[in-house]
Protein backbone atom coordinates (compact mmCIF):
# COMPACT_ATOMS: atom_id res chain seq x y z
CA UNK A 1 0.00 0.00 0.00
CA UNK A 2 2.65 2.39 0.98
CA UNK A 3 4.62 1.81 -2.32
CA UNK A 4 1.30 2.47 -4.36
CA UNK A 5 0.51 5.36 -2.43
CA UNK A 6 4.06 6.61 -3.70
CA UNK A 7 3.24 6.10 -7.39
CA UNK A 8 0.33 8.06 -6.57
CA UNK A 9 1.87 10.72 -5.35
CA UNK A 10 4.81 11.29 -7.83
CA UNK A 11 2.24 11.13 -10.63
CA UNK A 12 0.18 13.63 -9.13
CA UNK A 13 3.77 15.77 -8.62
CA UNK A 14 4.52 15.63 -12.43
CA UNK A 15 2.85 18.20 -14.34
CA UNK A 16 3.55 16.12 -17.99
CA UNK A 17 2.01 12.93 -16.81
CA UNK A 18 -1.32 14.69 -14.95
CA UNK A 19 -3.27 14.93 -18.79
CA UNK A 20 -2.13 11.33 -20.05
CA UNK A 21 -2.73 9.75 -16.31
CA UNK A 22 -5.27 11.25 -14.80
CA UNK A 23 -7.36 8.55 -14.47
CA UNK A 24 -4.57 6.12 -13.83
CA UNK A 25 -4.40 8.30 -10.62
CA UNK A 26 -7.98 7.99 -10.23
CA UNK A 27 -7.59 4.12 -10.41
CA UNK A 28 -5.00 4.22 -7.91
CA UNK A 29 -7.13 6.06 -5.40
CA UNK A 30 -9.77 3.38 -5.75
CA UNK A 31 -7.16 0.59 -5.23
CA UNK A 32 -5.96 2.20 -1.96
CA UNK A 33 -9.20 2.51 -0.62
CA UNK A 34 -9.73 -0.82 -1.45
CA UNK A 35 -6.33 -2.44 -0.33
CA UNK A 36 -6.90 -0.39 2.45
CA UNK A 37 -10.35 -2.17 4.39
CA UNK A 38 -8.72 -5.35 3.15
CA UNK A 39 -5.48 -4.93 4.73
CA UNK A 40 -7.92 -3.92 7.69
CA UNK A 41 -10.27 -6.39 7.62
CA UNK A 42 -7.78 -9.53 6.67
CA UNK A 43 -4.56 -8.70 6.99
CA UNK A 44 -3.94 -9.26 3.23
CA UNK A 45 -0.58 -7.47 1.26
CA UNK A 46 -1.26 -4.69 -0.91
CA UNK A 47 -0.33 -6.47 -4.22
CA UNK A 48 2.26 -5.36 -7.26
CA UNK A 49 2.30 -2.96 -9.43
CA UNK A 50 3.70 -3.68 -12.89
CA UNK A 51 4.59 -1.29 -16.23
CA UNK A 52 4.44 -2.28 -19.92
CA UNK A 53 5.35 -0.96 -23.05
CA UNK A 54 4.89 -2.33 -26.86
CA UNK A 55 2.63 -2.70 -29.63
CA UNK A 56 -1.24 -3.44 -30.40
CA UNK A 57 -1.09 -5.03 -34.35
CA UNK A 58 2.03 -4.56 -34.72
CA UNK A 59 2.46 -0.73 -35.12
CA UNK A 60 -0.33 0.93 -32.14
CA UNK A 61 2.58 2.41 -29.35
CA UNK A 62 0.76 1.50 -26.00
CA UNK A 63 1.77 1.54 -22.34
CA UNK A 64 -0.13 -0.32 -19.77
CA UNK A 65 -0.13 -0.46 -15.67
CA UNK A 66 -1.49 -3.20 -14.43
CA UNK A 67 -1.94 -3.69 -10.41
CA UNK A 68 -2.46 -7.41 -9.49
CA UNK A 69 -3.78 -8.13 -6.35
CA UNK A 70 -4.40 -12.17 -5.29
CA UNK A 71 -6.08 -13.21 -8.47
CA UNK A 72 -8.04 -9.93 -10.03
CA UNK A 73 -6.47 -7.24 -12.21
CA UNK A 74 -7.56 -3.46 -12.59
CA UNK A 75 -5.03 -0.84 -14.12
CA UNK A 76 -5.19 1.43 -17.61
CA UNK A 77 -3.75 1.69 -20.88
CA UNK A 78 -2.66 3.96 -23.40
CA UNK A 79 -2.18 4.99 -27.01
CA UNK A 80 0.84 7.23 -27.51
CA UNK A 81 -0.76 8.84 -30.28
CA UNK A 82 -4.15 9.52 -27.49
CA UNK A 83 -2.66 9.87 -24.64
CA UNK A 84 -6.37 8.93 -23.02
CA UNK A 85 -5.93 6.09 -20.14
CA UNK A 86 -8.55 3.94 -20.83
CA UNK A 87 -9.57 1.62 -18.02
CA UNK A 88 -9.35 -1.99 -17.46
CA UNK A 89 -10.70 -4.66 -15.69
CA UNK A 90 -9.69 -8.45 -15.35
CA UNK A 91 -8.53 -11.78 -13.67
CA UNK A 92 -5.42 -14.11 -14.06
CA UNK A 93 -6.90 -17.46 -14.98
CA UNK A 94 -5.85 -20.87 -14.26
CA UNK A 95 -3.75 -21.46 -17.14
CA UNK A 96 -1.74 -18.43 -15.59
CA UNK A 97 -3.05 -16.27 -18.88
CA UNK A 98 -4.40 -13.03 -18.10
CA UNK A 99 -7.66 -12.40 -19.48
CA UNK A 100 -8.40 -8.21 -19.45
CA UNK A 101 -11.23 -6.13 -19.97
CA UNK A 102 -11.11 -2.89 -21.63
CA UNK A 103 -13.57 -0.85 -20.30
CA UNK A 104 -15.62 2.40 -21.84
CA UNK A 105 -16.59 5.18 -19.58
CA UNK A 106 -19.57 3.38 -18.40
CA UNK A 107 -17.75 0.27 -17.24
CA UNK A 108 -19.01 -2.05 -20.48
CA UNK A 109 -16.39 -4.36 -21.82
CA UNK A 110 -15.39 -3.53 -25.24
CA UNK A 111 -12.19 -5.01 -25.89
CA UNK A 112 -10.12 -8.23 -24.44
CA UNK A 113 -6.62 -8.91 -24.10
CA UNK A 114 -5.54 -12.60 -23.62
CA UNK A 115 -2.16 -12.29 -22.77
CA UNK A 116 0.82 -14.44 -20.72
CA UNK A 117 4.50 -13.68 -19.62
CA UNK A 118 5.53 -16.90 -21.36
CA UNK A 119 8.40 -15.53 -22.92
CA UNK A 120 8.96 -13.77 -19.39
CA UNK A 121 9.46 -10.46 -18.84
CA UNK A 122 6.44 -8.93 -20.50
CA UNK A 123 2.97 -10.01 -22.12
CA UNK A 124 2.03 -11.30 -25.22
CA UNK A 125 -0.75 -12.59 -26.86
CA UNK A 126 -4.05 -10.75 -28.39
CA UNK A 127 -6.40 -7.79 -28.28
CA UNK A 128 -9.89 -9.13 -29.56
CA UNK A 129 -12.93 -6.30 -30.12
CA UNK A 130 -15.66 -7.67 -32.12
CA UNK A 131 -14.21 -9.88 -35.07
CA UNK A 132 -10.93 -7.28 -35.32
CA UNK A 133 -8.00 -9.35 -33.66
CA UNK A 134 -4.65 -7.77 -33.13
CA UNK A 135 -1.45 -9.40 -31.95
CA UNK A 136 0.09 -7.74 -28.15
CA UNK A 137 3.62 -7.54 -27.20
CA UNK A 138 4.45 -5.81 -24.39
CA UNK A 139 7.47 -6.00 -22.88
CA UNK A 140 7.93 -4.81 -18.71
CA UNK A 141 9.37 -1.62 -17.90
CA UNK A 142 10.70 0.21 -14.70
CA UNK A 143 9.06 2.64 -13.29
CA UNK A 144 12.03 5.09 -14.32
CA UNK A 145 11.47 4.04 -17.80
CA UNK A 146 8.23 4.66 -17.05
CA UNK A 147 8.98 8.04 -16.59
CA UNK A 148 11.19 8.03 -19.68
CA UNK A 149 8.89 6.99 -21.87
CA UNK A 150 6.50 9.85 -20.86
CA UNK A 151 9.36 12.44 -21.21
CA UNK A 152 10.08 10.97 -24.87
CA UNK A 153 6.01 10.90 -25.57
CA UNK A 154 6.01 14.93 -24.21
CA UNK A 155 9.35 16.39 -25.75
CA UNK A 156 10.77 17.38 -29.15
CA UNK A 157 11.06 14.49 -31.63
CA UNK A 158 13.49 16.80 -33.91
CA UNK A 159 16.18 14.28 -35.32
CA UNK A 160 19.30 15.52 -34.90
CA UNK A 161 20.79 12.05 -36.73
CA UNK A 162 20.47 8.35 -38.05
CA UNK A 163 22.66 5.50 -37.00
CA UNK A 164 22.16 2.04 -38.45
CA UNK A 165 23.13 -1.20 -37.88
CA UNK A 166 22.64 -4.95 -39.67
CA UNK A 167 19.31 -5.55 -38.23
CA UNK A 168 17.78 -2.19 -36.52
CA UNK A 169 18.08 1.57 -37.06
CA UNK A 170 17.97 4.46 -34.50
CA UNK A 171 16.87 8.28 -34.66
CA UNK A 172 18.50 10.27 -32.08
CA UNK A 173 16.69 13.17 -30.81
CA UNK A 174 17.38 15.44 -27.75
CA UNK A 175 14.42 13.63 -25.54
CA UNK A 176 16.53 10.16 -26.61
CA UNK A 177 16.29 7.04 -29.23
CA UNK A 178 13.68 5.95 -31.66
CA UNK A 179 14.38 2.56 -32.55
CA UNK A 180 13.00 0.23 -35.38
CA UNK A 181 13.62 -3.31 -36.34
CA UNK A 182 15.27 -6.00 -34.55
CA UNK A 183 16.33 -3.66 -31.21
CA UNK A 184 18.61 -5.36 -29.31
CA UNK A 185 18.20 -4.83 -25.63
CA UNK A 186 14.53 -3.12 -26.09
CA UNK A 187 12.38 -3.50 -22.73
CA UNK A 188 9.51 -2.80 -24.92
CA UNK A 189 10.56 -6.18 -27.28
CA UNK A 190 10.53 -9.75 -26.49
CA UNK A 191 13.85 -11.40 -26.63
CA UNK A 192 12.34 -14.84 -27.53
CA UNK A 193 9.20 -15.99 -29.90
CA UNK A 194 6.80 -13.69 -31.69
CA UNK A 195 7.12 -10.07 -31.47
CA UNK A 196 10.75 -9.56 -31.49
CA UNK A 197 10.33 -6.90 -34.54
CA UNK A 198 9.01 -3.01 -34.25
CA UNK A 199 8.09 -2.05 -37.46
CA UNK A 200 7.31 1.19 -35.77
CA UNK A 201 9.86 3.58 -34.43
CA UNK A 202 9.62 3.01 -30.51
CA UNK A 203 11.72 4.44 -27.42
CA UNK A 204 14.47 2.53 -26.81
CA UNK A 205 14.00 3.01 -22.84
CA UNK A 206 17.51 1.32 -22.23
CA UNK A 207 19.62 4.11 -24.26
CA UNK A 208 19.81 7.49 -22.07
CA UNK A 209 18.68 10.89 -23.46
CA UNK A 210 21.81 12.19 -23.36
CA UNK A 211 24.39 9.99 -25.22
CA UNK A 212 26.80 12.16 -27.39
CA UNK A 213 27.12 9.10 -29.90
CA UNK A 214 25.29 5.35 -30.35
CA UNK A 215 27.12 3.03 -32.87
CA UNK A 216 24.53 -0.29 -33.52
CA UNK A 217 26.35 -3.95 -34.25
CA UNK A 218 25.61 -7.47 -34.28
CA UNK A 219 26.45 -8.64 -31.27
CA UNK A 220 27.71 -5.45 -29.74
CA UNK A 221 25.81 -2.36 -29.46
CA UNK A 222 26.90 0.75 -27.50
CA UNK A 223 27.02 4.13 -26.84
CA UNK A 224 28.43 7.03 -25.16
CA UNK A 225 27.43 9.13 -22.16
CA UNK A 226 29.01 11.91 -20.11
CA UNK A 227 32.36 10.77 -21.72
CA UNK A 228 32.23 6.84 -21.45
CA UNK A 229 31.52 3.70 -23.21
CA UNK A 230 28.50 1.21 -22.44
CA UNK A 231 27.67 -1.37 -24.26
CA UNK A 232 25.34 -4.83 -24.59
CA UNK A 233 25.12 -7.86 -26.33
CA UNK A 234 22.76 -10.47 -24.64
CA UNK A 235 23.43 -13.27 -27.70
CA UNK A 236 26.94 -13.10 -27.36
CA UNK A 237 27.85 -16.62 -25.35
CA UNK A 238 31.26 -15.67 -24.46
CA UNK A 239 30.53 -12.54 -22.50
CA UNK A 240 26.28 -11.72 -22.69
CA UNK A 241 25.72 -8.63 -21.70
CA UNK A 242 22.19 -8.12 -20.97
CA UNK A 243 21.85 -4.07 -20.09
CA UNK A 244 24.04 -1.17 -21.28
CA UNK A 245 27.21 -1.63 -19.54
CA UNK A 246 30.15 0.37 -18.72
CA UNK A 247 33.85 -0.70 -20.22
CA UNK A 248 36.88 -0.76 -18.04
CA UNK A 249 39.52 1.52 -19.85
CA UNK A 250 36.86 3.64 -21.51
CA UNK A 251 35.43 5.38 -18.48
CA UNK A 252 36.25 9.34 -19.37
CA UNK A 253 37.20 11.19 -21.96
CA UNK A 254 35.30 9.29 -24.96
CA UNK A 255 33.66 11.17 -27.38
CA UNK A 256 33.02 8.73 -30.16
CA UNK A 257 32.43 5.29 -30.86
CA UNK A 258 32.17 2.31 -33.44
CA UNK A 259 31.58 -1.43 -34.18
CA UNK A 260 33.94 -3.41 -36.55
CA UNK A 261 32.76 -7.26 -36.51
CA UNK A 262 32.83 -7.87 -32.47
CA UNK A 263 35.02 -4.91 -31.58
CA UNK A 264 33.82 -1.84 -29.92
CA UNK A 265 36.49 0.93 -31.45
CA UNK A 266 36.31 4.64 -29.82
CA UNK A 267 38.44 7.85 -29.78
CA UNK A 268 39.56 7.93 -26.10
CA UNK A 269 41.61 11.76 -24.83
CA UNK A 270 42.34 11.79 -28.82
CA UNK A 271 44.48 7.77 -29.01
CA UNK A 272 41.86 5.20 -30.81
CA UNK A 273 41.48 2.26 -28.65
CA UNK A 274 39.11 -1.18 -29.02
CA UNK A 275 37.36 -3.22 -26.76
CA UNK A 276 36.96 -7.31 -28.19
CA UNK A 277 33.92 -7.84 -26.14
CA UNK A 278 35.44 -10.93 -25.00
CA UNK A 279 35.60 -9.75 -21.34
CA UNK A 280 35.68 -6.66 -18.55
CA UNK A 281 39.28 -6.42 -18.20
CA UNK A 282 40.99 -3.52 -19.49
CA UNK A 283 44.32 -5.46 -20.33
CA UNK A 284 42.35 -7.36 -23.61
CA UNK A 285 41.70 -3.45 -25.16
CA UNK A 286 43.77 -2.74 -27.84
CA UNK A 287 45.22 0.39 -28.45
CA UNK A 288 45.33 1.28 -32.73
CA UNK A 289 46.27 5.15 -32.80
CA UNK A 290 48.39 6.37 -30.11
CA UNK A 291 47.39 10.45 -30.42
CA UNK A 292 45.64 13.21 -32.72
CA UNK A 293 42.91 10.95 -33.23
CA UNK A 294 39.44 13.64 -34.65
CA UNK A 295 37.34 11.74 -36.11
CA UNK A 296 36.41 7.57 -36.43
CA UNK A 297 34.60 6.44 -39.77
CA UNK A 298 31.48 5.23 -40.07
CA UNK A 299 30.18 1.58 -40.91
CA UNK A 300 31.93 -1.02 -39.59
CA UNK A 301 34.85 1.44 -38.82
CA UNK A 302 38.71 0.61 -39.73
CA UNK A 303 39.49 4.46 -40.52
CA UNK A 304 40.39 7.40 -38.25
CA UNK A 305 41.50 11.19 -38.97
CA UNK A 306 44.13 12.88 -37.66
CA UNK A 307 46.81 14.98 -39.50
CA UNK A 308 46.16 12.71 -42.49
CA UNK A 309 43.98 9.93 -42.92
CA UNK A 310 44.88 6.22 -41.29
CA UNK A 311 43.23 2.99 -41.64
CA UNK A 312 44.63 -0.13 -39.86
CA UNK A 313 43.97 -4.07 -40.15
CA UNK A 314 43.48 -6.69 -37.32
CA UNK A 315 44.58 -9.94 -38.40
CA UNK A 316 45.08 -13.16 -36.04
CA UNK A 317 48.02 -14.86 -34.97
CA UNK A 318 47.72 -18.49 -33.75
CA UNK A 319 51.26 -18.90 -32.23
CA UNK A 320 51.00 -16.76 -29.74
CA UNK A 321 47.35 -16.10 -30.12
CA UNK A 322 46.70 -12.45 -30.20
CA UNK A 323 45.59 -9.48 -32.72
CA UNK A 324 48.02 -7.67 -34.80
CA UNK A 325 47.23 -4.40 -35.67
CA UNK A 326 48.74 -2.82 -39.09
CA UNK A 327 48.02 0.99 -39.26
CA UNK A 328 48.94 2.85 -42.30
CA UNK A 329 48.54 6.18 -43.90
CA UNK A 330 46.46 6.80 -46.76
CA UNK A 331 48.24 9.05 -49.38
CA UNK A 332 46.09 11.14 -51.69
CA UNK A 333 43.63 12.32 -48.98
CA UNK A 334 43.95 15.05 -47.19
CA UNK A 335 43.28 16.07 -43.50
CA UNK A 336 40.34 18.77 -44.95
CA UNK A 337 37.76 15.69 -44.71
CA UNK A 338 34.19 15.92 -43.52
CA UNK A 339 32.78 12.59 -44.07
CA UNK A 340 34.36 9.72 -43.57
CA UNK A 341 33.03 5.57 -43.97
CA UNK A 342 34.84 2.71 -43.98
CA UNK A 343 34.14 -1.28 -44.33
CA UNK A 344 36.42 -4.27 -42.48
CA UNK A 345 35.31 -7.51 -44.13
CA UNK A 346 36.98 -8.92 -41.32
CA UNK A 347 37.07 -12.77 -42.34
CA UNK A 348 36.89 -11.90 -46.14
CA UNK A 349 40.03 -9.40 -45.87
CA UNK A 350 37.92 -6.81 -47.98
CA UNK A 351 38.75 -3.59 -47.05
CA UNK A 352 37.42 -0.08 -48.42
CA UNK A 353 36.72 3.39 -47.65
CA UNK A 354 35.50 6.64 -49.03
CA UNK A 355 35.96 10.15 -47.82
CA UNK A 356 34.15 13.49 -48.83
CA UNK A 357 37.59 15.82 -49.54
CA UNK A 358 36.56 19.57 -50.72
CA UNK A 359 33.09 18.28 -51.75
CA UNK A 360 34.29 15.06 -53.92
CA UNK A 361 33.90 11.93 -53.04
CA UNK A 362 37.25 9.88 -53.15
CA UNK A 363 37.07 5.95 -52.15
CA UNK A 364 39.86 3.72 -52.36
CA UNK A 365 40.53 0.25 -51.15
CA UNK A 366 39.54 -3.83 -51.99
CA UNK A 367 37.51 -3.24 -54.97
CA UNK A 368 36.28 -6.87 -54.84
CA UNK A 369 32.61 -6.25 -55.13
CA UNK A 370 32.80 -3.87 -58.14
CA UNK A 371 31.15 -0.86 -56.34
CA UNK A 372 33.72 1.44 -55.69
CA UNK A 373 33.70 2.46 -59.44
CA UNK A 374 30.07 1.51 -59.36
CA UNK A 375 30.55 -0.88 -62.28
CA UNK A 376 29.71 -3.86 -63.31
CA UNK A 377 32.20 -6.38 -63.55
CA UNK A 378 33.55 -10.30 -63.02
CA UNK A 379 36.67 -9.59 -61.99
CA UNK A 380 37.25 -7.08 -58.92
CA UNK A 381 40.75 -5.06 -57.82
CA UNK A 382 42.87 -4.87 -54.29
CA UNK A 383 44.74 -1.79 -53.16
CA UNK A 384 42.88 0.73 -55.66
CA UNK A 385 44.67 4.03 -54.47
CA UNK A 386 42.24 7.15 -53.75
CA UNK A 387 40.21 8.45 -56.73
CA UNK A 388 37.76 10.83 -57.43
CA UNK A 389 34.58 8.84 -57.79
CA UNK A 390 32.67 9.68 -61.28
CA UNK A 391 29.51 11.94 -61.11
CA UNK A 392 30.66 12.84 -57.84
CA UNK A 393 33.32 15.05 -57.96
CA UNK A 394 31.12 17.70 -56.40
CA UNK A 395 28.24 19.06 -53.87
CA UNK A 396 28.97 15.97 -51.82
CA UNK A 397 28.05 16.01 -47.86
CA UNK A 398 27.69 12.55 -46.55
CA UNK A 399 28.78 9.07 -47.31
CA UNK A 400 27.72 5.89 -45.90
CA UNK A 401 29.45 2.28 -46.94
CA UNK A 402 28.94 -1.71 -45.73
CA UNK A 403 29.81 -4.48 -47.94
CA UNK A 404 29.09 -4.47 -51.01
CA UNK A 405 27.18 -1.05 -51.78
CA UNK A 406 27.48 2.30 -50.90
CA UNK A 407 25.25 5.87 -50.92
CA UNK A 408 26.24 9.28 -50.81
CA UNK A 409 24.20 12.61 -50.73
CA UNK A 410 25.29 15.08 -53.70
CA UNK A 411 22.77 18.74 -53.25
CA UNK A 412 20.38 17.39 -51.19
CA UNK A 413 20.16 13.92 -53.39
CA UNK A 414 21.16 10.55 -52.31
CA UNK A 415 22.58 8.86 -54.79
CA UNK A 416 23.29 4.59 -54.32
CA UNK A 417 25.67 2.34 -56.12
CA UNK A 418 26.73 -1.39 -55.87
CA UNK A 419 24.66 -4.63 -54.73
CA UNK A 420 21.00 -3.98 -54.91
CA UNK A 421 19.23 -7.62 -54.57
CA UNK A 422 17.40 -6.30 -51.68
CA UNK A 423 16.33 -2.84 -53.43
CA UNK A 424 19.35 -1.18 -51.49
CA UNK A 425 19.14 1.82 -54.59
CA UNK A 426 15.94 2.67 -54.13
CA UNK A 427 14.95 3.47 -57.46
CA UNK A 428 12.17 0.54 -57.87
CA UNK A 429 14.71 -1.94 -58.68
CA UNK A 430 17.08 -5.28 -57.97
CA UNK A 431 20.64 -6.09 -59.12
CA UNK A 432 23.50 -4.80 -59.75
CA UNK A 433 23.56 -0.90 -60.00
CA UNK A 434 26.06 0.24 -62.11
CA UNK A 435 26.91 3.75 -61.54
CA UNK A 436 25.32 6.17 -59.50
CA UNK A 437 21.06 5.82 -59.13
CA UNK A 438 19.14 9.14 -57.64
CA UNK A 439 17.04 7.54 -54.43
CA UNK A 440 13.84 9.49 -54.95
CA UNK A 441 12.51 11.13 -52.01
CA UNK A 442 10.00 14.05 -51.06
CA UNK A 443 12.59 16.42 -49.11
CA UNK A 444 16.31 17.34 -49.53
CA UNK A 445 18.16 15.11 -47.52
CA UNK A 446 21.03 15.96 -44.78
CA UNK A 447 22.17 12.47 -43.61
CA UNK A 448 22.66 8.59 -45.30
CA UNK A 449 23.41 5.42 -43.44
CA UNK A 450 23.86 2.21 -45.31
CA UNK A 451 23.01 -0.96 -43.48
CA UNK A 452 24.04 -3.41 -45.81
CA UNK A 453 21.01 -5.09 -46.95
CA UNK A 454 19.01 -2.13 -46.28
CA UNK A 455 19.89 2.10 -46.29
CA UNK A 456 18.26 5.24 -44.44
CA UNK A 457 18.33 8.96 -45.06
CA UNK A 458 17.31 11.79 -42.71
CA UNK A 459 15.28 14.82 -45.03
CA UNK A 460 14.74 18.35 -44.28
CA UNK A 461 11.51 18.07 -42.73
CA UNK A 462 12.46 16.04 -40.04
CA UNK A 463 11.53 12.62 -41.64
CA UNK A 464 13.68 9.17 -41.63
CA UNK A 465 12.84 7.30 -45.14
CA UNK A 466 14.38 3.67 -45.85
CA UNK A 467 14.90 1.28 -48.22
CA UNK A 468 16.04 -2.34 -48.99
CA UNK A 469 15.51 -5.25 -46.74
CA UNK A 470 12.68 -5.52 -44.33
CA UNK A 471 12.97 -9.14 -43.47
CA UNK A 472 13.83 -7.64 -39.52
CA UNK A 473 11.98 -4.74 -39.78
CA UNK A 474 14.60 -2.57 -41.19
CA UNK A 475 12.61 0.05 -43.04
CA UNK A 476 10.45 0.70 -40.29
CA UNK A 477 7.33 -0.10 -42.23
CA UNK A 478 5.49 -2.90 -43.56
CA UNK A 479 6.83 -4.53 -46.75
CA UNK A 480 5.53 -3.59 -49.68
CA UNK A 481 7.42 -5.55 -52.72
CA UNK A 482 9.38 -8.63 -52.58
CA UNK A 483 13.15 -9.08 -53.75
CA UNK A 484 14.02 -12.37 -55.29
CA UNK A 485 17.26 -13.13 -54.37
CA UNK A 486 19.91 -15.29 -55.59
CA UNK A 487 20.30 -18.76 -54.72
CA UNK A 488 23.19 -20.18 -55.87
CA UNK A 489 23.16 -23.13 -58.53
CA UNK A 490 19.74 -23.14 -57.58
CA UNK A 491 17.13 -22.45 -60.61
CA UNK A 492 15.05 -20.81 -57.72
CA UNK A 493 14.85 -17.66 -55.62
CA UNK A 494 14.84 -17.05 -52.08
CA UNK A 495 12.00 -14.65 -51.70
CA UNK A 496 12.75 -12.00 -49.16
CA UNK A 497 10.35 -8.84 -47.87
CA UNK A 498 11.58 -5.49 -48.76
CA UNK A 499 10.92 -2.08 -50.24
CA UNK A 500 12.45 -1.30 -53.57
CA UNK A 501 11.50 2.52 -52.86
CA UNK A 502 11.79 4.43 -50.07
CA UNK A 503 9.16 3.83 -47.30
CA UNK A 504 9.08 6.49 -43.96
CA UNK A 505 9.69 5.14 -40.95
CA UNK A 506 6.45 5.10 -39.02
CA UNK A 507 6.52 7.01 -35.47
CA UNK A 508 9.08 9.51 -36.68
CA UNK A 509 8.89 12.02 -36.06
Amino acid sequence: MVRMQRIATRLASRPRLISSCSRVIGFIAILLSSFGSSAQNNGAAAGKTQYYHGTIGSTHEVQMTLFTHGKELTGSYQYASQRKAIELRGRILPSGDYEIDELNAHGQATATFTVNDLLGGGLNGTWLSGKKRLPVVLGEIQLAQLEQLHRMWSGSRKIRNIVVGPFSACAMTGVGAFCWGTVSGSPSLATLGPGRVAYVALPQLSIPADITALALGDPTSCYVERGAVYCWQPNRGVLPLQTPTLIPGFERNVTDVGIAGEYACAIVARALKCWPGAALDEKTNLTTVDSGVTRLSSGMPNCVLTAKVLCWTLHYAANPQKYEIGVHPIDGVSDQVTALAAFDGLGSNTRFACAVEAGSLKCWGDDTSNILLGRRGKLGFRDVPPGVMPSLETGIIDVSVQSDNACAIRDGSVLCWGSNWYGQSGNGTTGFTAGTGEVPLPARALKVAVGGTYACALTADNHVWCWGDNEFGQTGNTSKDTCELPNGQMPDTIPTPCNKRPVQVRGTP
